[in-house]
């Protein structure tokens, strides 16, 4: 389950972007530890472009992470770093962002 102040900003974020003239669009929020192990493996093989965590050690397990992904990932990460408070992973994986 999703913590309930992501599950809040995911279900606004696209409005805000609109309202900044940019794109937001979440892809990913909680995730079992099924998903987390598919995305893991995926991964692994050297065919996803973002870092996946290994099961178990994810943040999205449990419902305290989502990745998201903006046409501006400067006004992205002061919206939600700066702005909501969550923490970015930083530039070695771009779409993560969590609960500190």
């Amino acid at each position: 389950m999703l913590h309930p102040y992501l599950a809040l900003l995911v279900r606004h974020l696209p409005d805000i972007g609109r309202e900044l003239g940019i794109t937001i669009r979440v892809t990913s929020t909680f995730r079992t530890p099924q998903k987390q192990r598919e995305l893991y493996a995926v991964f692994k093989a050297g065919k996803m472009p973002y870092v996946v965590a290994a099961p178990g050690s994810s943040k999205h397990e449990k419902g305290l992470a989502i990745d998201v992904v903006s046409n501006d990932l400067q006004m992205l990460v002061t919206l939600l770093r700066d702005a909501a408070g969550l923490r970015w992973a930083g530039i070695r994986d771009p779409v993560h962002f969590e609960i500190p």
